[in-house]
């Protein structure tokens, strides 16, 4: 096994942790307590935490990949906004944005 590929999994099992830490933050008899802009914020954090984590599966995924893949979803997402007519749907969109911009500052 070459040094690079045995650091790329170091990388990708680091990442790995730090996502499902991340996914089981609450207690599942908790989430049912939350506010509704807490349950919305868990259920995005959730599925970001399933996309991120359907992304490591690929073959030829790297940290930096990552990095990228989160940076193209922001920038969807804030075209979404920019496009939204509906406060609601630009409410949503904007806690997305904001927790797909917590992940990206967590150093994946």
């Amino acid at each position: 096994m070459k040094f690079d590929s045995f650091e790329r999994i170091l990388d990708l099992a680091g990442i790995r942790k730090k996502i499902i830490q991340i996914k089981t933050m609450y207690h599942p008899n908790l989430i049912a307590n939350l506010s509704i802009e807490m349950h919305d914020r868990y259920l995005i954090r959730d599925s970001i935490c399933n996309d991120l984590l359907k992304q490591l599966e690929q073959q030829e995924i790297n940290k930096n990949k990552i990095q990228i893949y989160i940076e193209k979803k922001i920038k969807w997402l804030e075209e979404k906004y920019k496009d939204t007519q509906d406060v609601e749907d630009a409410k949503y969109l904007q806690m997305a944005i904001e927790e797909w911009k917590n992940f990206l500052t967590l150093s994946l």
